[in-house]
């Protein structure tokens, strides 16, 4: 029945929401969707990408597709205490659908420079945005043990694709309205956005 598939549907979303499938972000609810295949494991550290389209954020003329990224740092809950160590920095390659590439480098994530232990996850969502309705990333971040700075390694960060969704009408119908930059600072971030963190 109708009643019996919409609390099976409500059901789910509420799971969703309240387990952080769904963030919450500004009092706004965001889905986001994982690719169970951006997921990579290099020695003890584990991570994984899911991506969201904001279509609210986004304009077709002049094209300006928004997506926001949820990234999961993660240390095997088995690996050897003294191998807990810090991420230093980032790179990232960000490619659109026209091969169009850009590299991106910097300290941290988000302004923070997570310490890893067996078990810790550190999660943080950032955003990008596309001049073509599709694009992808790629890239690394740099950590260092605990027990030595010198001790330095890279762990890749699985290409991920974002794409805008296929829409019932046109794109322009979809995407209804341009945005500015500070409309995205108000709507999205409580201060300046941490663009390719």
């Amino acid at each position: 029945s109708v009643g019996a598939s919409f609390t099976e549907w409500f059901t789910s979303y509420v799971h969703s929401v309240v387990s952080g499938g769904f963030p919450i972000i500004r009092e706004q609810i965001f889905r986001y969707v994982h690719d169970k295949t951006c997921v990579t494991r290099t020695g003890d550290i584990i991570i994984s990408v899911s991506t969201s389209f904001l279509p609210e954020l986004s304009s077709v003329h002049p094209p300006h597709y928004f997506f926001s990224y949820r990234i999961r740092i993660e240390m095997a809950k088995e690996a050897m205490p003294e191998n807990a160590c810090q991420l230093d920095s980032r790179y990232w390659k960000i490619t659109n659908a026209n091969g169009n590439v850009e590299e991106v480098q910097g300290p941290g994530v988000v302004g923070e420079f997570p310490v890893m232990r067996p078990g810790n996850v550190h999660e943080y969502t950032s955003c990008t945005t596309f001049t073509t309705p599709s694009g992808y990333m790629e890239g690394y971040y740099t950590f260092h043990r605990l027990s030595s700075k010198k001790d330095i390694f890279s762990v890749p960060i699985p290409r991920f694709h974002m794409r805008c969704p296929p829409s019932r009408g046109s794109a322009a119908h979809m995407i209804s309205r341009s945005v500015t930059a500070t409309a995205i600072n108000a709507v999205f971030f409580s201060s300046k956005p941490n663009i390719l963190d």
